[in-house]
Formats: structure tokens, C-alpha cells, sequence
């Protein structure tokens, strides 16, 4: 089962991309993260990095993710293997006119658990996903430079 929203923001490239691509900034503007460490020290994101996140709402345990994707400023892909199965996410930003971008949120059931999961959690998974896109755009358009979003 896949869900995606899509939001435009009014921001700079860099902001959004600092916001999204290092997943330790995530709890910056995702109040439901509470903590994420990489699983190895001296971690930096890229291709292959793996990380341990923290959240409340995912109750039965915490997501341990791999970064499968990395285009700098362009694309964040990455999996999370929970009890329920793997989950696939994408962060995909393009640019619009009148310096703003868009930024694509997909959120995707890989294993058969995790799909049930998703069909039976009543929207709450995609109401979540709009949620953590509303987020994003509020920090990085209180972040940018004024000459972007004044």
C-alpha cells in the first residue's frame, strides 16, 4: 500500500535539503522523532548510512533505517525495518518558479505484514505523512532567507 502528499514550500534548496537528508535533524521538525543515532560512530548521511529512530507513535519498537537513495538536493530514499515489515520512504524535491519548491512525500508497505498494517490503520499512515510534510515546510520556511519568503 503506498501513500504520497506532495507540499510546496518557500525555501531555499539548501534549507529544505539540510532538513531532510541528515535524518539526525529530523527531530527538528518532526515532533513525533525523538532521537536518531547512527548505528556506527562518525556516520555521515549517504547511500548506505543506517540509523536507529525513536518515535512515540511507533509503538511496538523502534525503526532501524538504511538510506538506499541519495541525490543531494534532489532525493532521499530510504527503508525502516520495523516488527511490522519493511517501509519505503522518499523525499523527492524539485524546484518551482518564484523560488519554491515541491517536495514529494511517499511512504510504501514493502512485506505483506506491513501492507496489512497499512490498510487496516484507518488513514491514520497517511494523515501522518501530510502531517510530517506540514511540518516541513513551517521549519524550513521559518528557516529561510528572508529574500525567499519575504
Amino acid at each position: 500500500m503506498d501513500f504520497t502528499t506532495t507540499i510546496e514550500i518557500a525555501s531555499d534548496a539548501r534549507t529544505i535539503w539540510e532538513a531532510v537528508s541528515n535524518p539526525q535533524n529530523w527531530a527538528n521538525w518532526m515532533p513525533e522523532v525523538k532521537d536518531v543515532e547512527p548505528t556506527k560512530p562518525g556516520t555521515t548521511p549517504g547511500y548506505g548510512a543506517e540509523y536507529t529512530v525513536k518515535q512515540p507513535w511507533w509503538k511496538l519498537d523502534t525503526q532501524q533505517i538504511q538510506i538506499r537513495d541519495f541525490e543531494p538536493e534532489r532525493r532521499l530514499a530510504y527503508a525502516a525495518s520495523t516488527s511490522s515489515g519493511e517501509i519505503a520512504f522518499e523525499y523527492a524535491m524539485r524546484e518551482l518558479a518564484d523560488r519554491r519548491f515541491a517536495v514529494d512525500f511517499t511512504m510504501r508497505s514493502v512485506g505483506g505484514y506491513a501492507k496489512l498494517t497499512a490498510a487496516l490503520s484507518g488513514g491514520a499512515m497517511e494523515r501522518r505523512l501530510v502531517k510530517e510534510a506540514e511540518e516541513l515546510r513551517d521549519y524550513c520556511e521559518a528557516r529561510s532567507p528572508q529574500d525567499v519568503v519575504g
